[in-house]
Formats: structure tokens, C-alpha cells, sequence
């Protein structure tokens, strides 16, 4: 009897294997969810959605390598920003040192040791004021590039570093009272230029005239007049 009954369970196990393994694949994935022991087991299943990674993956890419651009046209700004300003710093080193010659003296014409000669006539500063007016100018239009950048950095959603901003405009607001008053030096010494020019001016025309006049005395006198041969002295030897 006992036989029997184990050869029963054995045709039982070998018939359900049989059964298992000749199910065909139909492609399906089941998903065990747990619910708990109050709820009802028939209730509706909420799938989750499927994720696509590789598109978030290519997203995220393409929004690091926006963000490099940005950062590597930042960094090309504030190296140009840095150049001018040095630039301009040697500039105004310039034109210090020019304003400080001419007024101990030193360059020109119109210094203490040729105060009396008939030197040249000093040129006028109109070209510095000019020069200065671009280089003014030049400021103004990389401010407004620079306000441009950080408008498009704000739109990509990148910050622009405040600290050196704040560091630009008050290096150029600096360099704009310097230029500001540099340019009012030039014009009081355009103005005492243009006095000098005058009085030069003045000083050359008496000359003259007083030049002219003489001239009119010999030919009037006509007869009286000598040849420079008869003003020859002869010393003893």
C-alpha cells in the first residue's frame, strides 16, 4: 500500500513538471505589488511610468555642455574686461606723467629755461580730449556688452559671478572719474595754452611791424642809407 501511494506522487509531480515546462512564452512580464491586509484584493492596479533614462541622460548632457559654453564665454569676457582695463591704466600712467613734465617744465618749448626764446608754438590738447572721449566711449559700449551677457546668462538660467561684476563697475566707475578729470586738467591747460598762443602771437606781430617800420625808415632816407661794406672797422695789428 505504501508503495503504491509513492508511486501515485510520483506520476502527480512528474505530470505538473510536464505541464510548467511545455507552457509557451508569451513575452509577458508579471509585477508583484503588495497591498495590505484590510484592502481588497480586486481593487485596480496604478502601473508606474515607464522612464525613459537615455532621453533624460541626453537632456542632462546637452544642458552641462550649455552651461560650459557659458561659463568659457564668461571667462573670454572678463579676460578682454581685464586687458582694457589695463590698458587704460597705462594710459592714464601717461598721461599723468605728460601733465606732471609740462608742468615742472620740462617738455616743450614753453618751459622756465626757454621762457623768452622764439620757440615753436605749443600744440593744442584737443587731440588728447578726443583720445580720451574714445577710450570713454570704448568703456561704455564693453559695459553694455558685459549687461547684454549677463541678460543671456540670466535667460539660460546660469549665474554670472557678482563679486566680479561689482568689481568691473567700480574699477570702471573708478576709471571714469579719472578720465572725467583728466579731461578738465586738459581744458584749464587748453585755456592757459590758448592765453600763451595769443600773447605769442601778440609778441610776433609787434616785431614785425616795428620790423616793417624800420625797413620804411631806410628806404625813405634814400641817400642816407650805407652799404654794409662802409661799416667795416679795421683794427691794428
Amino acid at each position: 500500500m505504501l508503495l503504491l501511494l509513492c508511486g501515485f506522487v510520483c506520476v502527480c509531480a512528474l505530470g505538473c513538471s510536464q505541464l510548467i515546462n511545455g507552457q509557451p512564452d508569451d513575452g509577458k512580464r508579471y509585477i508583484c505589488r503588495a497591498i495590505p491586509m484590510s484592502g481588497d484584493a480586486s481593487c485596480p492596479v496604478t502601473l508606474l511610468p515607464d522612464l525613459n533614462v537615455g532621453s533624460q541622460e541626453e537632456e542632462l548632457r546637452n544642458t552641462v555642455m550649455q552651461l560650459r559654453e557659458t561659463i568659457v564665454q564668461q571667462k573670454e569676457t572678463i579676460s578682454k574686461q581685464l586687458g582694457t582695463i589695463n590698458e587704460l591704466t597705462t594710459k592714464l600712467s601717461l598721461c599723468a606723467s605728460t601733465t606732471n613734465q609740462r608742468k615742472n617744465g620740462k617738455g616743450g618749448s614753453w618751459g622756465k629755461d626757454k621762457q623768452n626764446t622764439m620757440g615753436d608754438v605749443p600744440t593744442d590738447p584737443n587731440g588728447s580730449i578726443d583720445s580720451l572721449g574714445k577710450i570713454m566711449q570704448g568703456l561704455k559700449e564693453r559695459l553694455e556688452n558685459l549687461e547684454q551677457q549677463q541678460m543671456r546668462a540670466n535667460i539660460s538660467g546660469t549665474s554670472f559671478p557678482s563679486e566680479l561684476r561689482d568689481l568691473l563697475q567700480r574699477r570702471l566707475g573708478d576709471l571714469e572719474k579719472q578720465l572725467l578729470k583728466k579731461v578738465s586738467n586738459l581744458e584749464e591747460e587748453k585755456t592757459m595754452l590758448s592765453n600763451a598762443t595769443a600773447a605769442y602771437r601778440q609778441k610776433t606781430e609787434s616785431t614785425l611791424n616795428a620790423l616793417v617800420e624800420r625797413i620804411n625808415e631806410l628806404e625813405k632816407g634814400g641817400g642816407d642809407f650805407k652799404s654794409p661794406e662802409q661799416f667795416k672797422l679795421s683794427l691794428p695789428q
